[in-house]
């Protein structure tokens, strides 16, 4: 489960710095 919640952030802060 904590890997998960992991990716899910990982992925999150991937679309942010993308729109950066």
């Amino acid at each position: 489960m904590a890997e998960e919640r992991n990716v899910r952030k990982v992925r999150v802060g991937k679309v942010v710095s993308d729109k950066m």
